[in-house]
């Protein structure tokens, strides 16, 4: 999921706020040398953070005595390591939820990209979903590359692939069944409901791509999770287009999200966020008009 976090984010202050005596995030950072710096970071565009520090003797520890924000943040790892003091950044999500006061975890970027949840219920199952997920999805991919090859080479054996991809498939979208069954009643788990894919998204088109997801969750303005179907939206069914294509896609994106007033406010500076970075003032001053959005006062 890290990798697909879009190069504009945007989130707005509707947040669930939980305030606790204390919220601990506990980290053992393996190969990490005193002084690397470790940051906990709002995924949004402006990168804010909420709390950061060094590492000393391979672990730092943040204890948030302050009014916690319920949502999805970065954990991001500026790792100081080896005799050569080479530097290198990692970063992974992690889940804060209000029914839980401790989050700890093992990080070994040597080993893998996703850290080893020691403690915190809500963000082992997910992770350990993710890494099943994240195993299944490459098997399909090279059960597909073979397919390509055989059909031109081996065309005998290409029957035979086809029903492997075919029960590849099926479990991996057995196992989300079973992660969205077993966490009914978190409501990070819409964030993996949510999420597309087009292995689980087979029939995707234009004109039913907004049907399939959940565009009224406030929870999930705290998530990457809105900002990569709006991406994924634009990528797959307005590649390439020019200004107009733009306004069409851009309008039906405001439509979905504004049975709301907070959803409209989010995804109108989340859209402008993304226009402001590409300067087209034409863009911007079309849907100011429309819509009469004030656009200069929502991006303050």
């Amino acid at each position: 999921m890290i990798k697909n976090c879009l190069t504009v984010m945007l989130l707005l202050s509707s947040f669930v706020i939980f305030s606790k005596e204390n919220f601990t995030i506990e980290g053992q950072l393996l190969g990490a040398k005193d002084g690397s710096l470790v940051e906990v970071v709002v995924c949004n565009f402006e990168e804010s953070t909420l709390i950061s520090g060094e590492v000393l003797n391979e672990k730092v520890v943040f204890n948030l005595k302050d009014e916690v924000k319920e949502g999805v943040y970065v954990v991001r790892i500026n790792y100081i390591s080896g005799k050569l003091n080479l530097r290198h950044v990692y970063q992974f999500y992690i889940i804060i939820d209000k029914t839980e006061n401790k989050l700890s975890f093992e990080f070994d970027p040597a080993k893998s990209s996703y850290p080893n949840i020691l403690i915190s219920n809500i963000n082992n199952n997910w992770y350990n979903f993710l890494k099943l997920e994240d195993f299944r999805v490459k098997v399909i991919n090279e059960v597909k590359n073979s397919i390509e090859f055989k059909n031109s080479n081996l065309p005998s054996a290409t029957q035979r692939l086809k029903e492997i991809l075919d029960i590849e498939t099926k479990e991996l979208i057995e196992i989300r069944s079973k992660y969205l069954k077993d966490n009914y009643n978190k409501w990070s788990t819409a964030m993996v409901r949510n999420k597309y894919n087009s292995l689980y998204h087979k029939n995707s088109t234009k004109e039913n791509y907004w049907d399939q997801f959940e565009t009224q969750n406030l929870q999930l303005i705290n998530t990457p999770i809105y900002q990569e179907l709006i991406m994924s939206y634009l990528l797959l069914h307005f590649k390439n287009v020019d200004e107009n294509g733009y306004k069409v896609a851009f309008e039906k994106i405001i439509e979905v999200f504004s049975i709301n007033l907070d959803m409209k406010n989010w995804v109108v500076k989340y859209l402008f966020a993304g226009l402001s970075t590409i300067k087209n003032e034409n863009l911007l001053s079309y849907f100011d008009n429309k819509y009469h959005l004030n656009v200069k006062s929502i991006m303050e």
